[in-house]
């Protein structure tokens, strides 16, 4: 039979356990539950493991961060207490419970201090502490209450001295301790061992300390180590120099930072004289730490520590230009790693680093860029080709070089033709000046002999004609191209409109416009329009688009101008499908495109009585989708906002109209409509004049000034809004990011007794600012259930990521044995 100390232990769990669902059932009873819990800490028992963990659970439910001050000083001086007097097991206990709230003062900047001198000395306390587990807990207690704004009467020295500790987890702590005081400046009053208060000669040391955790034997604290070392800043760029090569650079050699060349010294030699007499002693450890920092982390058998150093390198991009000279060759280098995934993220570093500076390669890179140009990895080549046309040549050699490369990828992998003709078409713009001397080559061309027939079938041809034309539409290139290659725009323009720019096309070669209205073009227009629009400028690409339709509608020629809009929408499916290209940006115009199609198509219909009864339908949809898109899309602008509003105002004045006639008592509702119209005044005039659309703003301006309107009144303005309504034209930012979430390992789920279904659910979440707004939809045939899940159910996996694990019971009506 069991004793009665386990007697009471189970009690004492399952009370806690008790009071641990009734905090999550009920947020209302979270503050009676954690009394109850504070006064069993309280009246002398024994802190229990199990205790611990499920007082750990209540405060992490959302509404017991808001705990009054009383309670949380009642808390933190019961724990403060138990760990001076408990034995090791609640001392373990008491100092996970600290750290639990220490993280609750990060998050909410709350003033949990309350005996903060107490607290700090547990904390500091608990680093001296034989358990690794209680030191772990103590170094990120710290490290929150930093990141707070607490500041802590801790020497950086002891927390430097943590990371060679022989517990991986207390190094981990303690590195996140020694990253939180530099970037929080804490460390500024903070004293070295020879008692120096100097800011960079600290932050010196510590980016010393963290290069040599490279050479960790845990896997975990290097890729770690890498990432704290790409958040560094304010680091001399001989030193950043220094971490990517293996080989002692000239100038540590020499024991300093520098020599005078000749002649007398200088003030700026004798500061660096000084430097070097302030690092004196020092030397010998720079040595051993900083050479080749970065390269051991991206030699390292792990693919994490791997990607981390790859990461590191392109943040520290910023810092120093020098050193962003000097980790283009680090980074073309490991182009060719064994891991897909390093090698698509030294990629998409190069990229970024040529979005943010201009950067050139020679042969050798390029060269060496082959081999991932002909990677089995259909995502890996496509990243390739947006890094050749962000990157700069450095001569026409190199430029020939790289539209060969091209040429042979378009033969071998003929799917990529989309993702190979737009890096064709960054690669004319930025190298517009070389272009003049390859057209012969490019186009087939020979003074000596009359031109002969062009291969417009043929896809290489095809591509140098992209180069060709999008090299003289930036006003670059010199050479006056002949009328033959001329008069081949207008097709290169109706098989790809998104990919051939706005040239002077020559008096006879018909007019653009008299094409355009031709039948055979139109239906070629229709037929050949496929999935061939570049990846970038979706913008520039949507405005062109945007003003050609309105020139057609401003004519008269609807029909025209919706056909255009829907081989528009067709390219921007088609990209959507692709895995390479970025969701976010692409998907947000596609749905703006329908909103657009359906604006004209209510335009087209008002004025046709039988095409009348559509109209609400496609107002609902676009009201439905004005919605979707203010919601589903994470960092739209103030613009994108207020054009979304307009439509979905739009939509409303659409359905006003079409029930007008089926009121009984119009007058009322009528007043009703124009007083929620006027309160949205204020924000349509605003976004209206930003836009410059002075004839609508007249319009609603005029339904604003009346005082009373009578029907008759009313549906004339608001028949001419409709009839006048423009399209708009958007800017789409480019940090555009579409709201996500994805169930993993589906599963056919029993049913139990009574009826019910117990459901886990495991997801992840992507681009997701507040968890508050999402929910799990059940869909029965008997009916719709939503379930909210609790905060402390959403885990963060990364910047706006989050996983959710949580368990849900539905109830299922007239269910089968077999259902």
């Amino acid at each position: 039979m069991p004793s009665s100390t386990q007697t009471q232990g189970r009690r004492n769990v399952n009370w806690s356990k008790l009071l641990y669902r009734i905090a999550r059932t009920h947020s209302s009873l979270s503050r009676p539950a954690l009394l109850v819990l504070l006064h069993s800490l309280t009246s002398g028992k024994r802190l229990q493991t199990l205790d611990v963990h499920f007082l750990s659970q209540v405060l992490e439910v959302r509404d017991i961060l808001l705990i009054p001050k009383d309670v949380r000083k009642r808390l933190v001086s019961a724990l403060c207490m138990i760990w001076v007097d408990g034995d090791r097991r609640s001392q373990r206990a008491c100092m996970q419970l600290l750290r639990v709230l220490c993280q609750i003062s990060e998050m909410k900047r709350m003033d949990v201090d309350l005996e903060s001198s107490v607290l700090l000395d547990v904390l500091v306390g608990g680093l001296s502490s034989g358990d690794a587990v209680v030191r772990r807990n103590a170094l990120h207690g710290l490290a929150h209450l930093v990141i707070a704004g607490i500041r802590p009467s801790l020497d950086i020295q002891t927390a430097l001295h943590c990371l060679r500790d022989d517990s991986s987890d207390v190094r981990l702590g303690a590195m996140h301790l020694v990253w939180a005081l530099r970037a929080s400046s804490l460390d500024l009053q903070a004293t070295t061992r020879r008692g120096s208060t100097d800011q960079a000669r600290l932050t010196r040391e510590v980016f010393l300390s963290f290069c040599m955790m490279i050479n960790d034997n845990c896997p975990v604290v290097r890729s770690k180590t890498c990432t704290y070392l790409g958040t560094s800043d304010r680091i001399d760029t001989l030193l950043l120099l220094q971490t990517l090569s293996k080989e002692l650079m000239e100038v540590f050699d020499q024991g300093g930072f520098g020599r005078p060349s000749s002649g007398k010294t200088s003030s700026k030699s004798n500061q660096k004289k000084s430097a070097a007499k302030g690092l004196a002693g020092s030397t010998l450890a720079m040595d051993v730490t900083l050479s080749g920092a970065f390269v051991l982390g991206v030699e390292d058998q792990f693919a994490a520590v791997r990607n981390s150093a790859v990461d590191a390198v392109s943040d520290l991009v910023l810092v120093s230009t020098p050193f962003a000279q000097k980790s283009l060759e680090f980074l073309v280098d490991i182009l060719n790693d064994e891991t897909e995934s390093v090698r698509l993220n030294a990629i998409n570093s190069l990229r970024r680093m040529a979005h943010i500076q201009a950067t050139t390669m020679d042969d050798s890179q390029i060269e060496s860029m082959s081999l991932i140009l002909r990677d089995a990895d259909q995502t890996i080549r496509h990243a390739a080709h947006r890094l050749l046309g962000a990157v700069r040549v450095s001569s026409i050699e190199t430029l020939r070089l790289v539209l060969s490369l091209l040429d042979q990828n378009l033969g071998r992998f003929p799917e990529d033709k989309l993702s190979l003709f737009q890096c064709a078409q960054e690669i004319g713009r930025g190298s517009a000046e070389m272009i003049d001397s390859l057209i012969a080559q490019l186009l087939n061309l020979d003074h000596r002999f009359l031109p002969k027939e062009v291969p417009l079938e043929d896809d290489t041809y095809m591509g140098h004609l992209i180069v060709v034309f999008s090299a003289y539409s930036t006003g670059m290139a010199k050479r006056k191209l002949p009328k033959t290659v001329l008069q081949q725009l207008p097709y290169l323009r109706a098989k790809f409109p998104l990919l051939a720019p706005h040239l002077q096309v020559p008096q006879s070669a018909p007019p653009e416009e008299k094409m355009r209205e031709d039948n055979t073009l139109q239906s070629t227009l229709q037929s050949q329009l496929d999935s061939h629009a570049p990846l970038s400028d979706i913008t520039t690409k949507l405005h062109t688009v945007l003003d050609t339709v309105t020139h057609f509608e401003a004519e008269g020629k609807s029909q025209i101008a919706q056909r255009l809009l829907t081989n528009f929408l067709r390219d921007l499916e088609c990209l959507c499908k692709s895995e390479t290209i970025d969701s976010g940006v692409v998907r947000f115009a596609r749905d703006y495109v329908n909103c657009c199609i359906s604006v004209l198509k209510i335009k087209e219909s008002i004025s046709i009585p039988h095409r009348r009864a559509s109209i609400m339908e496609l107002a609902s949809r676009l009201l439905e989708l004005t919605y979707r898109m203010q919601c589903m899309y994470v960092g739209l602008s103030r613009g994108c906002k207020g054009v979304l509003e307009i439509l979905g105002v739009f939509a409303r004045i659409c359905w006003v109209v079409m029930r007008m006639t089926g009121w009984e008592d119009v007058e009322f509702r009528v007043d009703e409509f124009v007083k929620v119209l006027r309160e949205q005044m204020a924000g349509l005039h605003r976004v209206m004049s930003m836009q410059d659309h002075v004839a609508c703003d007249g319009l609603f301006q005029s339904i604003k000034g009346l005082q009373k309107v009578s029907s008759t009144q009313l549906l004339q303005h608001l028949l001419g809004i409709i009839q006048k309504f423009p399209l708009f034209r958007i800017t789409v930012p480019v940090a555009l990011r579409r709201c996500r979430a994805k169930f993993e390992s589906p599963a056919e789920i029993p049913i139990g007794r009574g009826g019910l279904c117990r459901v886990d659910v495991e997801a992840r979440i992507w681009n997701a600012v507040d968890t508050s707004l999402w929910g799990v939809e059940v869909i029965l045939p008997s009916g719709t259930t939503l379930f909210r899940p609790l905060a402390s159910e959403y885990r963060p996996c990364g910047p706006y990521r989050f996983r959710l694990r949580t368990s849900i019971t539905v109830r299922v009506r007239d269910a089968s044995e077999g259902g």
